[in-house]
Parts: structure tokens; C-alpha cells; sequence
């Protein structure tokens, strides 16, 4: 076993990097007894850090979060944290407040790891057992209703994107109706202007049938869908079309896994 490494990789956003680079993610969870969870996650750069908060930035945009007793340090100890050093982020989010659950950071001591330096953390696409990121820790969240990306577009400008998962129910016109995992149906508007994907191919709305796993992207400022992209249940397997993902998880194999991030959800209305 290998020591920490540095921040790993976010997982794939399917869909969105045609957009551009997500810089963080909210997910909220809905658990059997109705609890409501939100969970964020960031990858950045230190601007400030004290025993009691740490600021990331992330190109332009920069979030502020607590720490306390229960925030656990990985690869370096909080008071070895010093502004400019690049670290990855897990938090709890309630209300304006989010509290840092992990902070995930290169071993200041570069203790090598079983992975080669330079290398991702082994969680990889679909997280690890530790942490948030890890399916048993989702899995005790509950079910995934919402998804909030931040996004950093080609040109610099940021934008606020919605996205909601789930299966098909029915497609009419441009009206699409789905189930998210928590059984909560959704309808979407699709504009003409949105050219949908299926199986990793471009296609119309009325492609889409009843029981297809289905991504729909929604502007959170306009309200309008940009981005439907799905594919039919025979083809779902671990690949980037495949099931409901994991966020990606943070770097543990290697000494120096770099780039991390991932982030909790709002609302994702219909548009």
C-alpha cells in the first residue's frame, strides 16, 4: 500500500466537456428516510487557510470552507497547508455553510506510493472506499436527485449548470419526461436548437424510448435544457456511457496524483 497521493482526478462528466472544465460539483443525495444531504467538491488552489476555514480558489471562482475536530486530513496535516498549495476538497453543505469533511493534498514529505509519480490516485472514476467518494459511503447518502456544475467555458466566462439523472417515461415533441433515482418524475422542454446523443451518437428526441438512462443539462440561469445525452439499458456498463458514476475520487496511490474535483448539487427543474 502506498501513502496518500495529491488530489485525484474528478470523474468524467458525461456531456459536459463539450461545454467546458467543471471546476466544482454539488450532489444531493435523498436517503430512505427522507434526509437530504449535500455534498461538494473542489479542486483548487489555497488563497487563505487557518486551523478554523480554508479558501480555494478554482480559476475565477472561490469557495470558503470550515474546518473543525471532524475534518480529516490527507497528505499533508492542516497546519502544514500554506496558500498557493494546490488541494482537493469534500464538504457537507447546509445552507450558506459548507464544512470540509476531507482535504485532500500532496504529501509534503513526497512519500512514494505503490502508483509511479505523476500518476492519478488509484480511486479514480468511480471513487474509492474511503471517503464520500467511496459506493459504500454514497450508497449510506441515499439516492442521487440533483447535480450542480460549476463551469468554466472555453472563452473564461463561468456558467451554473443543472443536471438531473434518471430513465425515460415518455418522450413527446420536444417534451421529455423521466424518473430520477429517487423516483421523482421530471418533464424538460427541449429546444430544437439541442441535438440530443444516444449510445454516443448524435440523435433526435424521439430516439430516446421508455426505460433509457438518460443526462439532461439545464442553464441554471435561463432555465433552458442545453445538453440531453443518454443510452438504451443494454448498453449500460462501467465505460463513460455506462451506470450512475461516482464522483471521482481523490488521489491515494501515488505521491503525486494531480487534478481533483467534484461538486454537490441544487435543484434541477424542468426548464
Amino acid at each position: 500500500q502506498g501513502g496518500h497521493g495529491g488530489p485525484g482526478r474528478m470523474g468524467m462528466e458525461p456531456g459536459v466537456s463539450a461545454i467546458g472544465t467543471v471546476l466544482i460539483k454539488t450532489e444531493t443525495f435523498k436517503a430512505a428516510d427522507g434526509t437530504v444531504t449535500i455534498v461538494r467538491h473542489q479542486q483548487g488552489e489555497i488563497t487563505a487557510v487557518s486551523a478554523s476555514s480554508i479558501t480555494i480558489k478554482s480559476s475565477s471562482v472561490e469557495r470558503t470552507y470550515v474546518i473543525n475536530a471532524d475534518t480529516v486530513a490527507l497528505g499533508n496535516t492542516v497546519d502544514a497547508l500554506a496558500v498557493g498549495d494546490s488541494v482537493g476538497i469534500e464538504a457537507t453543505v447546509d445552507g450558506d455553510t459548507a464544512t470540509a469533511t476531507e482535504i485532500h493534498s500532496r504529501p509534503a514529505d513526497g512519500q512514494p506510493g505503490d502508483q509511479p509519480a505523476g500518476q492519478p490516485g488509484d480511486m479514480g472514476r468511480h471513487g474509492g472506499p474511503e471517503g464520500m467518494g467511496g459506493p459504500a459511503a454514497r450508497d449510506a447518502l441515499g439516492v442521487e436527485t440533483a447535480e450542480e456544475l460549476i463551469v468554466e467555458k472555453a472563452d473564461g466566462s463561468i456558467v451554473t449548470l443543472n443536471e438531473t439523472e434518471g430513465t425515460v417515461v415518455s418522450v413527446s415533441g420536444t417534451t421529455l419526461t423521466i424518473t430520477n433515482a429517487a423516483g421523482e418524475t421530471v418533464t424538460f422542454e427541449v429546444p430544437s436548437s439541442v441535438t440530443p446523443e444516444r449510445n454516443r451518437a448524435a440523435a433526435a428526441l424521439s430516439d430516446f424510448v421508455a426505460g433509457d438512462d438518460v443526462h439532461v443539462l439545464v442553464d441554471a440561469s435561463s432555465g433552458a435544457v442545453v445538453a440531453v445525452h443518454g443510452h438504451d439499458a443494454s448498453a449500460m456498463s462501467d465505460g463513460p456511457m455506462g451506470g450512475r458514476r461516482g464522483h471521482g475520487g481523490h488521489g491515494h496511490g501515488g505521491p503525486q496524483g494531480d487534478d481533483v474535483a467534484a461538486l454537490p448539487s441544487a435543484d434541477s427543474n424542468n426548464a
